[in-house]
């Protein structure tokens, strides 16, 4: 991924946060489009400043570092999505929406709905009626299941959204 991530920041050269700050914002008044990566391990989304069909054209661009290195985007995970239809990227629903009561737009990050149904099995799998279990470990296991989704998932539905993706809906950010 070394190799994306070095083919996609090639074109402002970040030598730090404000000179990457300062090639987005004059790539931005020549109206050209802007994007940001985000990354755990294999998992990857871009975030585009521009039209879907900017959106697109990163998108094959992509493709075409990833194949001389044996590797290619996933056809079911990949698409190209408006922030205002949301995605979900490691079990967490981002989406762009008006904050209640302002004429403001944020991005909030959700829990999806697949993490929720797997944490639902798994306690209905721990607390069936039927069961013999001893009550401590059933505790116990309950406890550690919970310890851990909860801190995976501490930063979803934050009272404080995203400060970095804040701009107007006539703004063009997709997803891909």
């Amino acid at each position: 991924m070394t190799g994306l991530d070095e083919h996609l920041h090639r074109p402002w050269k970040p030598g730090g946060t404000m000179a990457a700050r300062h090639q987005r914002f004059r790539r931005r008044a020549k109206g050209l489009p802007n994007w940001r990566t985000v990354r755990y391990a294999d998992d990857f989304v871009v975030l585009v400043h521009g039209t879907g069909a900017d959106a697109e054209a990163l998108r094959e661009e992509i493709a075409s570092v990833l194949a001389p290195l044996g590797l290619r985007l996933s056809e079911a995970k990949t698409r190209v999505v408006h922030m205002s239809e949301g995605f979900e990227f490691l079990g967490f629903r981002i989406q762009w929406r008006r904050k209640r009561g302002t004429s403001k737009w944020y991005v909030y990050t959700f829990i999806a709905g697949r993490p929720i149904r797997s944490l639902k099995a798994k306690i209905r799998a721990l607390t069936r009626r039927t069961s013999q279990q001893d009550p401590g470990y059933v505790l116990a296991r309950l406890s550690l299941i919970m310890h851990g989704w909860a801190r995976f998932f501490r930063h979803a539905v934050e009272s404080r959204p995203s400060a970095c993706w804040i701009t107007s809906p006539g703004d063009g950010w997709y997803a891909c």
